[in-house]
């Protein structure tokens, strides 16, 4: 199956450019129809009649892809109704969604949105309830800083059953959802744990603290649920703050640079993403660990300044027999020479896989540094099957050829889950 690019499909080949006709056709069906139904909408929203509104949505909407969800709610701006499509887990379809919004009409009484937003502590408590049968009232959570610039969220209630108990990771979730927003949950939230409360201490604790609403639980550093939103705000001020202020091809000449040598699945024909990876060497340890490990990835959390990064992948098989320069180091110093010199970007990190080669960047404007890029691996003459790859998890789909002719990368089913 193609997965169309939305964000950077330069050269698409016919079957790309067949599917993304289809896939727009689409959505412009999905438009009309939803505009021709204004009527019974706000008969529903209204109560005063009845309709399989989630019938209906699921019929439309899954046309343009299944594993699109949905979700209304009261208007934001001002009076009127919002409407939420989200691919929740599947972040890979976030430029897919993108594409839906942009296309959507204008609507008087209408706003349309790509994340679940935050709700107040009684509306989350509301979806709690609705969701999961469930309440958040005796819920404690103690939030832990970790490397990847995300944040773990482990809970604690006397009712919860145990640290494997589905209901209560199911009630946390929602929870977090509502209380955060879908858009935080995903860039910055990581491990979401849930821990019974069972010795009478701590649930006489519990129990002091919620009379008290002093702020704290049962459990050390613990502040009730309904704190969570206050505090994970901080804390991303927190973290965005302490990035560098300077870009990251300013710190080029005093880096320290660490090597990281990995066990790759055996010898096959071909690898997505990254997966043949042998050795690795970074200026950004943390950065890389992050991009490498689970859960989403995203570029905001270790750069202020809107920096992408990303990486080439130069098909190696061949050990660049046909280049024009003999070493990777080669390759990456005239990238850096255009980059640098341009202001817009650098080499930050280098691989080697069982058949690819890697060249990582850090990307302060896309759109001018692209051509640059192609530019100098096409002078070196990088194998065609060659590309620029991004690291963030909603475009892991996304990809750029280094030559108009280089073919569609190889794309596992594994690439779709990124959360894992």
């Amino acid at each position: 199956m193609i997965t169309p690019r939305w964000i950077f499909g330069t050269h698409p080949s016919e079957a790309e450019l067949a599917a993304k006709e289809t896939t727009t056709s689409m959505i412009s069906d999905w438009w009309r129809e939803f505009n021709t139904q204004q009527e019974k909408l706000e008969g529903v929203f209204s109560g005063q009649i009845e309709w399989d509104l989630q019938g209906w949505m699921n019929t439309q909407l899954h046309a343009i892809h299944p594993s699109l969800m949905w979700e209304f709610g009261p208007a934001v701006h001002g009076p009127g109704h919002r409407l939420v499509i989200t691919p929740e887990s599947e972040v890979h379809l976030r430029p897919l969604v993108n594409k839906i919004l942009i296309e959507a009409p204008v609507l008087d009484n209408w706003e349309f949105y790509p994340y679940r937003l935050t709700e107040s502590a009684e509306v989350a408590e509301q979806s709690v309830q609705a969701r999961t049968e469930t309440s958040m009232e005796s819920i404690w959570v103690k939030v832990s800083i970790l490397p990847s610039h995300h944040f773990g969220l482990a809970f604690h209630s006397p009712d919860f059953a145990a640290e494997d108990d589905q209901l209560a990771f199911n009630t946390v979730f929602v929870a977090v959802e509502s209380l955060l927003g879908e858009e935080t949950l995903d860039k910055w939230i990581g491990p979401i744990t849930v821990h019974p409360v069972k010795s009478a201490r701590a649930k006489s604790a519990l129990q002091k603290s919620l009379k008290r609403k002093d702020g704290s639980g049962p459990v050390a550093g613990a502040v009730h649920i309904h704190e969570l939103n206050a505090l994970i705000t901080d804390l991303i001020v927190e973290t965005e703050s302490s990035l560098p202020d300077t870009p990251v091809r300013e710190a080029i000449e005093d880096a320290d640079w660490h090597m990281y040598n990995l066990d790759p699945p055996p010898a096959r024909d071909d690898y997505s993403r990254r997966y043949d990876l042998i050795s690795s060497v970074t200026m950004m340890p943390a950065m890389w660990e992050s991009a490498h490990g689970p859960g989403y990835f995203y570029s905001e959390r270790y750069s202020k300044l809107g920096e992408i990064f990303c990486y080439v992948k130069i098909d190696d098989v061949d050990a660049f027999e046909d280049c024009e320069v003999d070493e990777r180091s080669d390759l990456e110093e005239a990238l850096n020479e255009e980059l640098v010199s341009a202001e817009i970007g650098c080499c930050m990190g280098s691989g080697t896989g069982l058949r690819y080669a890697y060249i990582d960047l850090a990307i302060e404007d896309m759109d001018s540094a692209v051509p640059i890029i192609r530019k100098v691996l096409q002078a070196a003459a990088v194998p065609t099957r060659s590309w620029i790859h991004f690291y963030d998890s909603h475009w892991s789909t996304e990809w750029i050829g280094v030559y108009e002719t280089s073919p569609a990368p190889l794309v596992e089913e594994a690439d779709l889950k990124t959360d894992d």
